[in-house]
């Protein structure tokens, strides 16, 4: 016995043979065995007319079963993923394609992809191995299915990444809902071995506009997760033109960026570190900080360093900056402004590229710095990822004689052991605490212990961002010496900068 939509395919396939459009009959259907299990099996017949003018049909049948059993492990293998059983990437484009296409009909109702991956799941590889790992996935996979209707489709895009597409919704904002749920469910401990984790993720939700061919939901949908973890960990964020805007001033702006330092598009400016102390000041040091010029416009530090970083072009660009600085500092050493430090921002992708202390010395001695006046600035962010190498490399520098100062103090998780673990010999008060300190009292509070902190320490304190009289008042009776802001110069250019040195070292303008 044949189920009935094989029985109806065995007909027509019998007419059409009798009917002389199929030369022999030759189906592939299934059919009941004696113990009325369903059986794959192959037909295969042709009719022939005897001398009397009767047809008969003489063919074979042949058990097919296990062939089509592995056909179909195959087709399954090539749309699932082998760990969690999901729908994988190829299937999921088949599937999208699909749902734009029911989005140009009229009358369809709303629908979105979601993308979602889990938060730092490398640190659980790396920590816990590739089988609590794959344990982890498999789990997270489950939790998200129970959060879908029937109807919904989610795929493990690859990695820790899954997409979720939700056909047939009511309005647009229940993807977010869907997101909202998702993120809860996996954000309940799960239990993988002896280890009780907690899994975070990142969502960006994309609506499918049913513009067929002409929208890429997953590129969407992936750019607004890429914002989420721009925000930071377990956030959601949503897919805008805006957000396509932003990315492509971005890709504009890193391709510009590859350039700009062939076409000497970058100049540094100097803001000069002043010494107050017994009522008089005199310049000590000049922080080199980055500038670019774009056809004749000056582009703001935040919205170029960041790109710089992401995009690994710091490495080069840091080590110009280190360069010219040293070389401009030195050219004021010569010029009648001896011993003038020169102060100089590390990125932690610097800091890491391996022989960095050597490239440093090799500046050094390229330029004939002194490496006593060469202090550089890291930030709390990259000490709090506490590489071994970054502690290896900080001890290299500082054996050549450079200074190392801590950036920002205070902005960050402040862990009094930096100070305890890194060679550091400068802390650097983020003006975020100073310029209200004088009319705040818990900011007071805190700038004084920052304050009090260096000095026990027996580091320079320097505070940034210093521009009124009352800051400097403040600052003077907790004896904080070292002052760098707008209230003895902003940033200028080399050529701008250097008559304000000369007058912040009580030199003549001659000399």
């Amino acid at each position: 016995m044949m189920p009935d939509v094989h029985r109806t395919a065995f007909n027509v396939a019998i007419r059409a043979h009798l009917a002389g459009y199929k030369p022999y009959l030759n189906i592939e259907c299934q059919m009941r065995d004696a113990d009325g299990q369903l059986v794959w099996v192959l037909i295969r017949g042709v009719v022939s007319e005897d001398a009397y003018g009767v047809r008969r049909l003489a063919g074979s049948l042949s058990d097919i079963n296990l062939r089509k059993s592995a056909e179909q492990d195959l087709a399954h293998a090539t749309f699932h993923d082998p760990l969690t059983g999901l729908p994988n990437r190829q299937r999921m484009n088949q599937l999208l394609l699909q749902a734009l296409q029911r989005q140009g009909k009229p009358g369809a109702r709303h629908a979105s992809v979601l993308f979602v991956d889990l938060d730092r799941f490398k640190l659980i590889n790396e920590s816990l191995g590739h089988q609590s790992g794959d344990k982890v996935l498999v789990e997270s996979a489950k939790r998200i299915a129970r959060c879908l209707r029937p109807g919904d489709h989610l795929c493990r895009f690859g990695g820790d990444e899954f997409v979720v597409l939700l056909d047939d919704l009511a309005q647009d904002g229940d993807a977010e809902i869907v997101a909202r749920r998702i993120m809860q469910e996996l954000h309940v401990p799960m239990l993988v071995g002896e280890h009780r984790l907690v899994i975070t993720a990142s969502i960006g939700v994309a609506p499918l506009k049913g513009n067929g061919m002409e929208q890429d939901a997953l590129r969407e949908a992936d750019l607004a997760l890429y914002r989420a973890k721009a925000y930071g960990k377990s956030q959601l964020a949503l897919y805008s033109e805006t957000l396509q805007e932003e990315v492509h001033h971005r890709l504009t702006l890193e391709n510009a960026l590859s350039e700009a330092l062939a076409r000497d598009q970058f100049e540094l400016y100097y803001q000069p570190i002043v010494k107050v102390e017994d009522g008089s000041s005199k310049v000590i040091g000049v922080e080199a900080l980055l500038r670019w010029w774009q056809d004749g416009t000056m582009i703001s530090p935040d919205e170029f360093i960041p790109v710089l970083e992401e995009s690994g072009q710091i490495v080069e660009v840091g080590e110009w900056v280190l360069r010219e600085a040293c070389r401009q500092v030195k050219a004021w050493h010569d010029s009648g402004l001896p011993g003038l430090r020169c102060s100089v921002n590390l990125s932690s992708r610097q800091l890491h590229e391996g022989g960095f202390a050597g490239r440093v010395a090799a500046v050094l001695q390229e330029t004939g710095f002194p490496p006593g006046s060469l202090v550089l600035e890291i930030t709390e962010s990259l000490l709090m990822q506490d590489v071994p190498d970054t502690l290896a490399t900080l001890r290299e520098l500082e054996s050549l004689g450079i200074r190392i100062a801590l950036d920002d103090f205070g902005t960050g998780f402040s862990s009094l052991g930096y100070l305890h673990r890194y060679p550091l010999h400068i802390i650097k008060v983020d003006k975020s605490f100073i310029t209200r300190a004088p009319d705040d009292e818990r900011l007071g509070a805190i700038s004084r212990a920052i304050i009090g902190l260096g000095r026990g320490l027996r580091m320079d304190v320097i505070a940034e961002g210093i521009e009124t009289p009352e800051q400097m008042r403040f600052l003077h009776d907790e004896g904080c010496h070292y002052i760098q802001g707008y209230w003895f110069s902003r940033p200028l250019c080399a050529e701008q900068i250097r008559p304000v040195l000369v007058s912040l070292s009580n030199l003549d303008e001659t000399a």
